[in-house]
């Protein structure tokens, strides 16, 4: 999912991915803010369906087989960063490579609370090596910081 050599996602397309998986299959509008305001008044903007792309059951063994790949044993030992404490973290690290052209793109893209997500994340860092040892603890730090205060 994260591509090697000539294949290129954005970290919004990697984000969409987590959250349709989140979402049950359902692929969901992004968006960059959740109301506008205007001489007018105020309009917001609500979360927007734009339709199924994989049946539930498929999303739920992707969603089981990322809470393992944080939470699992081989999780715990690989991506331990991403675990938010107190919180089943669902997740996949990824490691870019480019394909001779020097240290590969370090990917994390997620979601917590597993079970009924509040946040998604997507973080690439370009060029810093292992997804495990870079991007999954940026997101973990990321999401912890914002379930707290979303409490």
């Amino acid at each position: 999912a994260y591509g090697q050599g000539e294949t290129f996602v954005t970290p919004l397309q990697m984000a969409l991915v987590a959250s349709t998986v989140a979402n049950g299959g359902d692929l969901m509008r992004p968006r960059l803010v959740t109301a506008m305001t205007g001489k007018n008044g105020t309009r917001t903007l609500g979360p927007e369906s734009m339709g199924r792309v994989i049946d539930e059951a498929a999303a739920a063994a992707i969603r089981d087989a990322m809470v393992e790949a944080v939470e699992g044993d081989l999780g715990r030992r690989f991506t331990a960063g991403a675990r938010v404490p107190g919180v089943t973290t669902a997740g996949k690290s990824g490691t870019a490579e480019l394909g001779g052209r020097g240290e590969p793109h370090s990917w994390f893209i997620g979601f917590a609370p597993a079970e009924a997500p509040k946040v998604v994340i997507a973080v690439v860092v370009e060029q810093a090596g292992r997804g495990a040892e870079v991007a999954s603890p940026m997101a973990g730090d990321l999401m912890a910081r914002y379930l707290e205060g979303a409490e």
